[in-house]
């Protein structure tokens, strides 16, 4: 009996200090996860306060890009029209990757929803969106079918 006695008391020494270093992780881990949330919400804060930041000298750049089309354009070469375009058109390209950007500061607090992603279609839309940058250079694609995929 007092071999067995021992060995309950030993075993229960065993389930103790591993209780204890159970509740030490997850102490540990509570508080990793609560840092965590506050640089996720300091990164927001500062994507956020960022955004706005670039949002007005844009909004400038756009405004003043569209009173030169307006009073310019027509005393202007057509060099010099494209190229008020090419501004026009990259303020709006760079508005949207600002609010992609918000967007993306954004993500962690949403649930994520998966769907069907045509990855032929995202890398087709992508060589779409800049073609502006590549217009003039010698690039050839080649692209095999690719897969779908579930995604958000």
């Amino acid at each position: 009996m007092t071999k067995k006695l021992r060995e309950t008391l030993v075993s229960s020494d065993k389930l103790s200090e591993e209780v204890s270093v159970r509740k030490r992780a997850e102490k540990e881990a509570l508080k990793a996860n609560t840092e965590l949330n506050a640089v996720n919400k300091e990164l927001e804060a500062f994507s956020y306060s960022v955004s706005h930041d670039l949002r007005a000298p844009l909004r400038h750049i756009s405004g003043f890009v569209e009173l030169l089309q307006k009073s310019a354009s027509s005393n202007l070469d057509e060099k010099s029209r494209r190229y008020i375009g090419l501004i026009s058109d990259s303020a709006k390209r760079m508005g949207n990757l600002i609010d992609d950007l918000l967007t993306f500061s954004r993500v962690g607090r949403f649930k994520m929803v998966k769907n069907k992603v045509n990855l032929s279609q995202v890398v087709k839309n992508t060589i779409k969106g800049i073609n502006e940058e590549i217009k003039g250079r010698n690039i050839t694609w080649k692209i095999k079918e690719l897969p779908e995929v579930s995604g958000d």
